[in-house]
């Protein structure tokens, strides 16, 4: 069975309503059981902790199968791959951040700059590289 095939299988599986069950033993830290007996005494949480482990494997299952079948998209058309800048730059905008309205070219500058340093930069990286200039600039215009 190949990547793709798995994927197909897997979502085929978590999409497959009312499914037998098995038992199984798992060990949950302390920490969670407190937090867990906490949000059903002061938030209202109604599921046991079985059903929240269960959908916290689903959840963790879909992110997997999500970012294998974007791998495997991009592999296929790799020019259709965001750049670090473009991706930097949708990160600004989906948190509102005011430096978006410098526009995309000053994402990507920052993105080139940070890469000849540090190949393995994030976008998170970018858009704090992108926040520090800015500020430079700024105590420079001022000075």
């Amino acid at each position: 069975m190949d990547a793709e095939e798995a994927i197909d299988r897997i979502i085929g599986l978590l999409d497959e309503p009312g499914s037998d069950s098995s038992v199984t033993s798992v060990r949950i830290r302390s920490n969670l059981r407190q937090a867990q007996d906490l949000a059903r005494e002061h938030l209202g949480l109604t599921e046991p902790m079985g059903q929240l482990v269960e959908q916290g494997i689903a959840q963790a299952l879909r992110g997997v199968v999500f970012r294998a079948g974007l791998q495997a998209y991009f592999a296929r058309y790799p020019e259709l791959r965001p750049s670090l800048g473009q991706v930097a730059f949708a990160l600004a905008e989906q948190e509102a951040d005011p430096l978006v309205q410098l526009g995309p070219e000053v994402f990507e500058q920052a993105a080139a700059q940070i890469v000849a340093d540090r190949a393995d930069a994030s976008p998170q990286d970018v858009v704090v590289w992108v926040h520090a200039q800015e500020a430079l600039r700024k105590q420079t215009r001022a000075a």
